[in-house]
């Protein structure tokens, strides 16, 4: 960690500049980012004032691990959102910080807010809950410590994943997924830490939609709903759903793969979240 001094404003976009000055071979990385990031010609140009030298531009994030900010006394904490493309916000507006997490600490921001927390995004692409790809990030158990656990000032864990292990694994019956999301419960309670659950959301009409996987679907979330694990429960699954097809996307939140919301649908994601959850004791 490198301390530097300076004020930051809410909702303020930070640019960080990185020089290496050797080939590094394999580096750490995030992918779909859903922000430009600009890479410069040859040379030290970490410091220009000036964004001429920044001639590629990528859609990634490298080498950064994370950006701490210590925030004003009136901010209680912070609470991780753990997920997968969805917490990312794949499909949303590029460079617009519309991601649903995006959202809600836009809501936790407003002057007439009732809960003030700082939002982390631990989302990444593709990331599941029991084995996740090569390339997709460890899977949610695996990173819970380093992703979350470990963050500072942390007062409570949203936990959305699974849609991917029930997607790419239609052998895995909802006994397997509501298992490892137990075990996620309990490392988080051992901490002293609340958990929110977040039903699964609709992906009729997507790549890899089976009849076996939406059975697996519904059977998850009525465990999320009624089982008590979770400290409480947030249903997306209900906010965004089409009433007259409970298996597809409403058209206005559907971002046009059937698997992922548009800008609409994470705000409504976001404004489903009731801050009554984060009083709790």
């Amino acid at each position: 960690m490198i301390p530097i001094d300076f004020q930051v404003k809410d909702d303020q976009n930070i640019t960080v500049s990185l020089y290496v000055d050797r080939e590094t071979g394999p580096t750490t990385w995030h992918q779909r980012s859903n922000q430009t990031v600009y890479m410069s010609e040859e040379g030290n140009h970490a410091g220009d004032e000036k964004d001429s030298a920044y001639t590629a531009k990528e859609e990634a994030w490298f080498w950064l691990d994370r950006l701490e900010v210590v925030p004003e006394e009136s901010v209680d904490g912070s609470v991780v959102v753990m997920g997968s493309s969805i917490a990312n916000g794949n499909y949303s507006t590029l460079n617009a910080n519309r991601r649903w997490p995006d959202y809600l600490a836009n809501r936790m921001n407003a002057k007439d807010a009732n809960v003030k927390m700082s939002v982390l995004n631990a989302g990444i692409s593709a990331n599941h809950l029991i084995n996740s790809e090569e390339g997709k990030g460890q899977n949610a158990l695996a990173r819970l410590e380093r992703d979350v656990l470990s963050q500072e000032g942390i007062k409570g864990v949203i936990l959305h994943e699974g849609i991917n292990d029930l997607r790419h694994y239609p052998e895995y019956d909802s006994q397997k997924i509501i298992d490892r999301m137990k075990k996620i419960i309990k490392a988080t309670h051992e901490q002293g830490i609340p958990i929110y659950g977040g039903t699964l959301t609709p992906y009729k009409d997507s790549s890899m939609f089976t009849e076996e996987g939406e059975k697996t679907r519904q059977e998850v979330n009525e465990w999320i709903r009624t089982s008590g694990e979770f400290d409480a429960f947030i249903d997306f699954d209900k906010a965004l759903r089409d009433p007259d097809d409970p298996k597809k996307y409403l058209s206005k939140y559907d971002s046009g793969d059937h698997l992922h919301p548009n800008d609409k649908g994470y705000k409504k994601m976001a404004d489903t979240v009731d801050f009554s959850i984060f009083k709790q004791k």
